[in-house]
């Protein structure tokens, strides 16, 4: 995120003060010589050149032109300028220094006078519309074609409001990527970065901090703590140094800067395009509770979040906030759902409703229970019920987990339970050997299917016909 320094400049133009002598070699007159000088390496306008020797302007002006039709025709001036100027433009922006250059004719001149001279006197021999930028230190930028506007430039950059790559900024500054860094560097409001990047001087602090945080992003850190993201924008923005991360803070969590979201700890946040597009933990909550569109335990709620929230954060919003209502042992739903759509079901319907809900052939007995109890009904009943009915069943296998599974999902544990001592048990009803093998074909497992067929033949049991495709395809 540091500014890069500078580049080195590409040509040296150090013999630049022989080819200003050259050219005022060629005027006789010492007056034109003068004259000459002051209009193209002074800066004097026509009228101040005029005044200056108590000539007209227009006199002026035709001293310039003769003088221009003398430095074109001069084979010495043009020999000097080859060696000078060899090749410079051709290939788009270049960098030049003019460090060390001086003139015989004009000692005093600065080497930032004799540029300008030199410069001059190409416009008006070559009629070209060049462009030089000084960029201090007598290095200067030059272009044989306009730049790209430096406002129009920056308002661009203002709207992506993200560091740039070299090629899209070329693609941005319509130029050729081999003169985007010579370009960058005529365009003063443009910062290049240690790692290569293009960023805008001039940014607000919400585009600034949205860059970084792209930045941080594809560098794998898509979470960060308020004063983290501080420090990283100071490296770009030194002025920022001293900033007190409160600030950064402020701006992150503003309604209207719509680029970050919380990300469920204390003070970490996250671009909002790759959050869950909650604002906040109690947005979040409420969310999971609107899409499970049932009550849930404290921990599913936590399992669902797509953010990192603290046990006891979710916990004191679920039991201080007015959004939410306590149905019992930790389970909790939303305070305007009135949750009757249940009440006066049977012990089936209220389960088939449930697996429905939860978009799963099995459900924790203890969550089960709570919310049948929230219903009004007997939770003793509804293991009576689980041991005979045919929409679900009551599981509990030694002192394994205790569920309520459909009649599918407890025909494919006894045949997982079959299976893996298959040798010494005996065969299975059809309904879970048909259960088993229809899971095993939807995993592509021709192991299992294999090894079912071969048992069931060996010991003379029968194929179920539904499964004699799945198992013609295990075998292929």
């Amino acid at each position: 995120m540091r500014p890069a320094s500078l580049r080195r400049p590409q040509r040296e133009l150090s013999a630049l003060g022989h080819l200003v002598d050259a050219c005022l070699h060629v005027v006789d007159d010492e007056r034109n010589r003068a004259l000459i000088w002051g209009r193209f390496g002074a800066g004097q306008t026509l009228q101040e050149a005029g005044d200056a020797h108590g000539i007209t302007r227009e006199r002026v002006r035709q001293v310039v032109n003769r003088s221009s039709r003398l430095f074109l025709r001069n084979a010495r001036v043009r020999q000097i300028a080859d060696a000078v100027f060899a090749g410079l433009g051709r290939e788009g922006p270049i960098l030049l220094s003019v460090r060390g250059a001086c003139s015989a004719e004009q000692p005093g001149a600065s080497p930032e006078q004799l540029w300008d001279f030199m410069l001059n006197i190409w416009r008006e021999v070559q009629k070209r519309p060049v462009q030089s930028v000084p960029l201090g230190d007598d290095l200067y930028l030059f272009s044989p074609q306009p730049l790209p506007s430096e406002r129009e430039v920056a308002r661009r950059m203002a709207e992506r409001g993200s560091f740039l790559y070299p090629a899209q900024l070329a693609a941005l500054l319509e130029v050729a990527p081999n003169e985007v860094e010579a370009v960058a560097c005529g365009l003063p409001r443009l910062v290049r970065t240690q790692s290569g990047l293009y960023g805008l001087r001039g940014w607000t602090l919400p585009q600034l901090l949205k860059a970084v945080a792209e930045q941080l992003a594809r560098a794998g850190f898509t979470e960060w703590h308020f004063s983290q993201i501080g420090k990283a924008a100071a490296f770009f923005d030194t002025d920022l140094e001293h900033t007190p991360s409160r600030n950064f803070a402020a701006v992150l969590s503003r309604s209207e800067v719509n680029s970050f979201e919380h990300a469920g700890r204390d003070g970490c946040w996250r671009l909002a395009s790759l959050g869950d597009g909650h604002g906040s933990n109690l947005e979040a909550i409420r969310a999971v509770l609107e899409e499970a569109d049932t009550p849930l335990h404290w921990t599913d709620i936590q399992e669902r979040l797509s953010r990192q929230v603290h046990d006891g954060t979710v916990v004191a919003l679920l039991t201080r906030e007015p959004d939410f209502v306590n149905l019992g042992r930790s389970v909790f739903g939303l305070r305007d759902r009135a949750y009757d759509t249940m009440e006066t079901q049977t012990e089936e319907a209220f389960m088939r409703d449930l697996f429905r809900q939860m978009s799963r052939d099995w459900v924790p007995a203890m969550l089960a229970e709570d919310l049948a109890a929230g219903r009004g009904l007997d939770v003793q009943q509804l293991r009576r019920v689980g041991r005979v009915s045919e929409e679900f069943r009551f599981w509990k296998w030694g002192t394994g987990e205790v569920l309520y599974v459909t009649p599918e999902e407890a025909n494919r544990r006894f045949f997982r339970r079959w299976f893996a001592s298959r040798e010494d048990r005996e065969l299975p009803e059809t309904d879970v050997l048909l259960a088993g093998l229809r899971l095993a074909f939807e995993q592509r497992d021709r192991d299992i299917l294999c090894q079912t067929y071969e048992c069931l033949r060996r010991r003379g049991g029968t194929l179920p016909p539904e499964a004699a495709h799945w198992v013609d395809w295990a075998l292929g």
